[in-house]
């Protein structure tokens, strides 16, 4: 695949690849795969994704994950425990002026001069708040940590092959990147 061409764009076209290998339970992946619609889909289905989601800032102010986000009863309750509806279908929810504007932590919470605080609300977000919960759990962080090692042994490939493709097309390349895990492995086992 052309290397700036987005992860998740590429899911569709990995994704047949590695299931003839046998069915798919558990997926390790990274960031740029969640904006995949497949990854929504795959967790319907009952794989178990094991990501790290993004964490939204706000400078010193309270973050997004500082509000309780409950999809289930339909309303978003702020840290100083105001509560307001989610209307169907919202993308974003706005805590008004008026319970904003009084409140003894709007300096914790927002810069707003007018208006009070918005929350933006995720297509997915009641995914991505199983995925925050896994990384809250100390099981999920354990999970989680199995990943790093994926990486690693990618880089290892990298620092053996390079950064660049040494040949022109996709079979070549192939063929010379495959010796690479290989090298790898040997000399994992050796220092063991």
């Amino acid at each position: 695949r052309p290397a700036n061409e987005p992860e998740h764009a590429t899911l569709a076209q990995v994704l047949p690849a590695v299931t003839t290998h046998g069915q798919l339970d558990e997926l390790f992946i990274d960031r740029g795969y969640l904006a995949s619609p497949l990854i929504a889909d795959l967790h319907t289905a009952g794989v178990a994704i094991r990501a790290k989601v993004w964490t939204s800032r706000n400078g010193d102010r309270f973050p997004k994950q500082a509000f309780t986000i409950d999809l289930a009863a339909g309303h978003v309750t702020c840290p100083a425990a105001h509560t307001v509806p989610i209307p169907p279908g919202a993308t974003t929810v706005h805590f008004p002026a008026t319970t904003c504007q009084p409140c003894p932590r709007r300096a914790d919470c927002t810069t707003a001069r007018r208006g009070g605080r918005p929350i933006a609300l995720h297509p997915q977000e009641a995914f991505l708040q199983t995925l925050r919960a896994a990384q809250q759990d100390p099981e999920g962080r354990a999970r989680l940590r199995t990943r790093p090692t994926i990486e690693h042994s990618l880089a290892r490939v990298q620092q053996i092959q390079g950064q660049k493709a040494r040949y022109k097309g996709l079979r070549k390349n192939t063929l010379d990147l495959r010796p690479g895990p290989a090298v790898s492995a040997v000399q994992r086992r050796g220092r063991q």
